[in-house]
């Protein structure tokens, strides 16, 4: 008969989230867990000081994760599939023109509501009952310089900037 150890507690050391903040870097997240197998108890301690207003690794995965699928979009418009009424947040009321838009993006992490605000924001959406997109403005530049900055601060109510991407790409593992 082959017997089992008995069961120990195994503590995994602290581990400390770095995440950066207006051009320096804060301590956002402490995360402890103590693991039991019978029980299999995990205690999470957070510490949520000065993570309201931070950029982190998962606001940036957020709208990192995307499609390119502008052909499709264009094809689908041209052939009257899709509708042009459909599209929001593309007419700009200060110059009282619509603005061009280069790129049609997919986002699978996107809701109702992050469409919702983007749109508010000025940031063209098509939304129809065969998928969603995003209208991106701007061309030829990297996304972390003007498009991702403009997502996150819709999305999540942040004001970032691209400095804040570059630090926070600067203390990710």
């Amino acid at each position: 008969m082959i017997r089992r150890p008995p069961h120990r507690q195994k503590e995994i050391p602290e581990r400390t989230i770095q995440t950066a903040q207006k051009g320096k870097v804060v301590q956002s997240l402490h995360l402890a867990f103590l693991l039991s197998p019978p029980a299999f108890c995990v205690r999470v301690f957070l510490n949520f000081a000065n993570m309201t207003n931070a950029l982190t690794t998962a606001h940036y995965n957020y709208v990192a994760q995307h499609l390119n699928q502008t052909m499709l979009v264009y094809e689908l418009l041209k052939s009257g599939f899709l509708s042009y009424d459909d599209i929001r947040g593309a007419y700009d009321p200060e110059t009282e023109e619509f603005v061009e838009i280069f790129q049609w993006l997919a986002f699978p992490r996107f809701y109702g509501c992050d469409l919702d605000k983007l749109a508010e924001a000025g940031i063209p959406v098509l939304e129809s009952e065969y998928g969603d997109w995003v209208g991106i403005t701007s061309f030829g530049s990297h996304y972390d310089l003007y498009v991702y900055p403009a997502l996150i601060n819709a999305i999540f109510d942040m004001d970032i900037s691209y400095d804040d991407i570059q630090e926070l790409g600067r203390v990710m593992p």
